[in-house]
């Protein structure tokens, strides 16, 4: 419980002696009082021997970003033919009058100020061409199977999902040599070209007929440089086209400049 205590304000009173008589008297000034010092405060001394304690470094900043893809199509065939050919020479849209699971895709993303790390998975109608290319064929001349009928269908024509309809697309790290350098190694896709594997980020859903002879996928070393902030150079050792096990004991080299003109469109050779 706590005790109240009002303060009951007094008022000053300034009390003036009257004198009799032609006498002036004069009231004597007062003498103004002198402020006390100050206390005094001991200062703390550290102890013989001993040092401030130094105080912990703070974590370097982590950053993660995601990517979330899902694409289905449907081909159909005006021809009249009920089969399920498609376009000849086509590498990606090759089954008609079918329902496809085109590609999923999830990818994830670390970053921090001296190393990163990237990883992106896919599955689907894509995943079994790309992978049907990794293992050494072609995109053109994806490996087949034979239908009921006796009619050669493509691998990617199976509506279930298989061993071959997972892709690892990319799953390389990156050491952040300096802050304008930076050393990949592991598995990425290729800069040739100006598609990629993702229907949506290209141009044309269907893709051209060039992106059939380009390289999907690198696995090595890819050196990025920037420059310039304009001018950007990339530098690449890998184990040649589609590959993740050379077939010979030579490298293959890549080469590419990247130039940004202000206020306008990339450059790139």
């Amino acid at each position: 419980m706590r005790a109240l205590v009002h303060l009951i304000p007094l008022p000053a009173v300034l009390l003036v002696p009257v004198t009799v008589g032609a006498q002036e008297q004069t009231v004597p000034e007062a003498v103004p009082a002198t402020a006390s010092p100050p206390p005094l405060v001991a200062e703390a001394t550290p102890a013989p021997g001993s040092a401030p304690s130094p105080t912990a470094p703070s974590a370097p900043p982590v950053s993660f970003s995601w990517e979330a893809l899902a694409d289905m199509y449907y081909m159909a065939n005006f021809t009249g033919d009920p089969s399920t050919q498609g376009p000849v020479g086509r590498a990606f849209d090759t089954t008609a009058n079918n329902f496809a699971l085109n590609y999923a895709k999830l990818g994830v993303g670390v970053d921090t100020a001296s190393v990163a790390f990237r990883l992106d998975l896919g599955a689907g109608h894509t995943a079994a061409i790309v992978n049907s290319a990794i293992k050494g064929g072609s995109a053109a001349q994806s490996p087949g199977t034979t239908s009921p009928e006796g009619s050669s269908e493509p691998a990617s024509a199976l509506l279930g999902l298989s061993s071959s309809d997972f892709l690892i697309q990319q799953a390389f790290g990156t050491w952040k040599i300096t802050p304008d350098i930076a050393l990949d190694a592991g598995r990425f896709v290729t800069t040739a070209g100006a598609e990629v594997i993702e229907a949506s980020k290209n141009w044309l859903y269907s893709r051209s007929f060039l992106f059939n002879g380009i390289p999907f996928l690198h696995t090595g070393l890819r050196l990025n440089a920037a420059i310039t902030p304009a001018l950007k150079l990339q530098l690449s050792l890998v184990n040649g086209w589609n590959n993740d096990v050379d077939n010979n004991v030579g490298k293959t080299g890549g080469v590419s400049v990247a130039f940004t003109p202000p206020n306008s469109d990339n450059i790139t050779v």
